[in-house]
């Protein structure tokens, strides 16, 4: 049996505090409607690259991340939804995601957007439900992005069983600042 490569992505992790802030302010979400976003998964995807072996990755990501400043993220205050995601909107990193972008489109999958689209997803609607409510919630937060992360998705077929904790797996990371 041949092992596939993880699917990569370049992402912004959101702190533990922050993600418990955001839960909080969420306030309580119908798990027969909405599949919640396990607190540590949460995260802004700068760049999806797809199953890619990671060497050339980080090799491009190490130079185009030296001595960039950290990002100030602003979350919310709507709630949105992509596809059948959930999520709440994130102005602040448009000028690094373009420089994540440039540095590694040539390595995976094409973009899916044209522009950049901040969001950080919250959860994902249960097939055939929708909450008008649950849209209509607001929440205000921010972050100071330290470092960036490159992080895998599981290999698994998703959807086939549920998984309790946090699904990512980081395969590198850069420090945002002088080095």
């Amino acid at each position: 049996m041949v092992e596939r490569a993880p699917a990569l992505f370049v992402a912004l992790r959101v702190p533990a505090d922050v993600a418990t802030m955001l839960v909080a302010q969420l306030g309580p979400l119908d798990p027969a409607v909405l599949r919640p976003s396990h607190p540590a998964d949460l995260h802004l995807t700068l760049h999806y690259l797809g199953p890619v072996v990671p060497d050339p990755v980080v090799e491009a990501l190490s130079g185009a991340l030296a001595d960039r400043p950290p990002v100030e993220v602003v979350l919310g205050p709507e709630l949105v939804e992509l596809g059948n995601a959930v999520a709440v909107t994130a102005t602040g990193a448009d000028e690094l995601a373009a420089v994540v972008r440039s540095a590694v489109v040539d390595l995976g999958l094409p973009p899916r957007f044209d522009t950049f689209v901040g969001h950080v997803t919250v959860g994902r609607w249960r097939p055939g439900r929708r909450s008008s409510e649950l849209l209509a919630r607001t929440v205000d937060a921010a972050l100071v992005a330290e470092s960036v992360d490159l992080l895998a998705s599981p290999t698994e077929p998703t959807g086939v069983a549920e998984m309790p904790g946090p699904r990512y797996d980081a395969v590198a990371n850069w420090p945002l600042g002088p080095s």
